[in-house]
């Protein structure tokens, strides 16, 4: 019968269609780090300063797994900023420059 054949072919193309389209959305686990990130933010604004760092420190351990380099300079400037605004050494700041360059 043509009109079940037809119709078996459409629902194929659209299983196939939807397939390719799900490979090209971003998985949620490529949102983790950015969220993470935003989360340490949100623990820096209310004053949870060992909170935060160890979420930036889990930001940058998931970014160094997926080498997301956006993210891991957007973290590293985060830790910049929570080290000098505590007063950090000379010492902390080459070592952030380091991981920079």
């Amino acid at each position: 019968d043509y009109s079940l054949q037809a119709r078996v072919q459409e629902q194929q193309i659209a299983l196939l269609s939807m397939q390719s389209d799900q490979q090209q959305l971003p998985s949620f686990t490529s949102f983790l780090p950015y969220a993470t990130l935003n989360l340490a933010s949100i623990h820096l604004r209310f004053g949870h300063r060992a909170e935060a760092l160890e979420l930036i420190h889990e930001t940058i351990r998931l970014v160094q797994e997926r080498t997301d380099d956006v993210c891991l300079t957007l973290s590293l400037h985060q830790l910049q900023s929570m080290a000098s605004s505590k007063g950090a050494s000379q010492l902390q700041f080459d070592l952030l420059r380091q991981c920079l360059t």
